[in-house]
C-alpha cells in the first residue's frame, strides 16, 4: 500500500479511558466537540464516510486517501500507480467492515476495494465493458452487507449485489455482480440508477435511497421494487426525491433523509404495499420562523446512538438532534469564535464508535467529535480482585471491549468488558513461559492476534 503517517503516537486505540466511559468534565448545557483536521495530519478536510473495524480504528473516507486514526496519529493509504496492492483511487467516497473484519471501500472513479488488514493487500473490483456481470459503475457511492452476506453495492449507474460466495472469494478469483438497474418500461424496477443510501431493516427488506425516490425490494427469485415518489398533490407522499440517507430506529419507524428534509415512515411498512403507504410520511422540514424545526432541508446522514436519541446531519444548518417527546430539534452550529463549536455545517457523515463517542464528517472542516459521556470522572483503583496496581504505563483494548493494562508492578492486567474484573498475569522466576518482568511498559498487537509486551528488565514477550 502506499502509505503516509503524520504525528506521534501508539498503534493501541484507547476506546474509551479504562472501558469505563470515563471522560472530563464539561460545562452543563454546553456541548464541546474536539475537531481533527489537516493540522492534527488528516490528510483532506472533507470526511464522507467514518466505519470503525473490529481491532478498534477509525477509518475515515477522503478526497485525498483513506485516513486510518488510532486515537493519536493518522495512517493515510493513497494509490500507488506502481502497486497493485494499492487503492485504485484517492477519493474514498464510502466505506463497510464485513462479518470477517475485511474494510470494502467504494471510491469515486476507482470502483470498489477489499482492504485485508491482515494482509495489507486490496482487491480491486472495477466496471468492465466487456462484461454484463462485473461491477456496474465505478463511481460507488454506498454499501451493505445483507443478512445472508451479500454486498450490496450502490453506484450512480446502478445497484450491484455480490453474493455471499463472491464476497468469500479468495484473492484471484473474478466476481460476478448482479446488477439492477433502472428500466422506462418496468414500474417494478429500481427508480433511479442513482442510488444514494442502502439500508436493511430488522425484517430483513432492503430499503434503497436513489435520486428517483425511495425503493423497497419485495421477496422472491425475480429482482421487484416498490417506489416511494414525491407527489405535490399528496402531503403524505415522500418529501423529495433525492433521498441521501435511510436507516431504521429500534422502534421500528424508518427515517429518510432527502434534499426536501427528514421523513418518517412508520412500523409495518415492510409488510406490504398497502401497509407501507398507510399513515404515509411524516415529514420534519426547516422553518426560518421556528427554532426548533429542522436546521436545514438538505439530510446527508442519520443516527440512532446506543441511548435512541436521533441525530441529523445537514448540508449548511450543522448537526441537529431530535427530541421525540417534543418533536423539536436541538441545534449544533459552527462558530468562528469558539474552537469547541462544530467543526463546519455542512456535514456529510455521522458514526458511533465503541466508546460512545459522536464523530462527524464535515464538508471543509475535517472530524468534529462530541463525547456523548459528559459526566464526573469515574475512578478504578488498585484493589482486591480489580487492577492490582496503583501505576498505569499503557493501555491496549480489543474490538471485543476487553482492555488490557500494563503497571508498574503488577504486570499486565485484562479487564473483562462484561463482568469489569480484572485477571492479572505476573512474573514468575521459574516460569519460561510467563511474563518476563511484572513492569510493562508497551502493549501492541499484531495482525496476527498476538500482543507483543515490552517489560522493563524483561525484554520483549509474545502474548497468545
Amino acid at each position: 500500500m502506499s502509505r503516509t503517517t503524520r504525528g506521534r503516537g501508539s498503534v493501541c486505540f484507547l476506546l474509551g479511558l479504562l472501558a469505563a466511559g470515563l471522560c472530563g468534565r464539561a460545562q452543563p448545557g454546553r456541548a464541546e466537540f474536539e475537531r481533527l483536521s489537516i493540522e492534527q495530519g488528516l490528510s483532506q478536510s472533507i470526511v464522507e464516510r467514518i466505519v470503525q473495524d473490529h481491532q478498534g480504528f477509525l477509518w475515515f473516507c477522503t478526497e485525498d486517501g483513506l485516513n486510518r486514526y488510532d486515537g493519536y496519529s493518522f495512517l493515510v493509504l493513497r494509490k500507488d500507480p506502481a502497486n497493485p496492492d494499492s487503492l485504485s483511487h484517492n477519493h474514498a467516497r464510502t466505506a463497510l467492515v464485513d462479518r470477517q473484519g475485511r474494510l470494502w471501500v467504494g471510491t469515486f472513479n476507482g470502483g470498489l476495494n477489499r482492504y485485508d488488514p491482515k494482509t495489507g493487500h486490496v482487491v480491486r473490483y472495477l466496471h468492465d465493458p466487456a462484461r454484463p456481470d462485473s461491477l456496474s459503475y465505478d463511481v460507488v457511492t454506498a454499501l451493505c452487507q445483507d443478512r445472508t452476506g451479500a454486498l450490496w453495492v450502490g453506484t450512480i449507474h446502478g445497484l450491484n449485489r455480490l453474493p455471499a460466495s463472491g464476497v468469500e472469494a479468495a484473492r484471484g478469483q473474478p466476481a460476478r455482480f448482479e446488477v439492477l438497474g433502472h428500466d422506462a418500461a418496468a414500474p417494478d424496477s429500481l427508480g433511479n440508477d442513482t442510488v444514494r443510501a442502502i439500508c436493511e431493516d430488522r425484517a430483513g427488506t432492503l430499503w434503497v435511497g436513489t435520486d428517483g425516490g425511495l425503493n423497497r425490494l419485495l421477496p422472491g427469485a425475480v429482482p421487484r421494487f416498490v417506489r416511494y415518489r414525491h407527489d405535490v398533490r399528496d402531503q403524505a407522499s415522500l418529501g423529495h426525491d433525492t433521498v441521501r440517507a435511510v436507516i431504521q430506529t429500534r422502534d421500528g419507524a424508518l427515517w429518510v433523509g432527502t434534499d426536501g428534509g427528514l421523513d418518517r415512515l412508520d412500523a409495518g411498512a415492510g409488510t406490504s404495499s398497502a401497509a407501507a403507504l398507510r399513515g404515509g410520511f411524516v415529514h420534519y422540514r426547516h422553518d426560518p420562523a421556528d427554532p426548533g424545526s429542522l436546521g436545514h432541508d438538505q439530510v446527508f446522514a442519520l443516527l440512532e446512538d446506543r441511548r435512541g436519541r436521533l441525530w441529523v446531519a445537514t448540508n449548511g444548518g450543522g448537526l441537529d438532534l431530535l427530541d421525540r417527546a417534543s418533536q423539536r430539534f436541538q441545534h449544533f452550529r459552527h462558530a468562528d469564535s469558539d474552537p469547541l463549536s462544530l467543526g463546519h455545517d455542512s456535514l456529510r457523515s455521522l458514526f458511533e464508535s465503541a466508546d460512545g463517542n459522536l464523530w462527524i464528517g464535515t464538508y471543509g472542516g475535517g472530524i468534529s467529535k462530541l463525547r456523548q459521556s459528559q459526566k464526573a470522572f469515574r475512578h478504578v483503583r488498585a484493589e482486591p480482585g480489580g487492577l492490582n496496581d496503583a501505576i498505569v504505563w499503557c493501555f491496549h483494548q480489543d474490538g471485543d471491549g476487553t482492555l488490557w493494562v500494563g503497571t508498574n508492578g503488577g504486570g499486565l492486567n485484562r479487564r473483562d468488558p462484561v463482568s469489569g474484573r480484572f485477571t492479572a498475569y505476573r512474573a514468575r522466576p521459574q516460569d519460561p513461559r510467563a511474563l518476563s518482568s511484572d513492569v510493562v511498559r508497551q502493549i501492541v498487537p499484531d495482525r496476527y492476534g498476538f500482543l507483543w509486551i515490552g517489560t522493563d528488565g524483561g525484554g520483549l514477550c509474545r502474548f497468545d
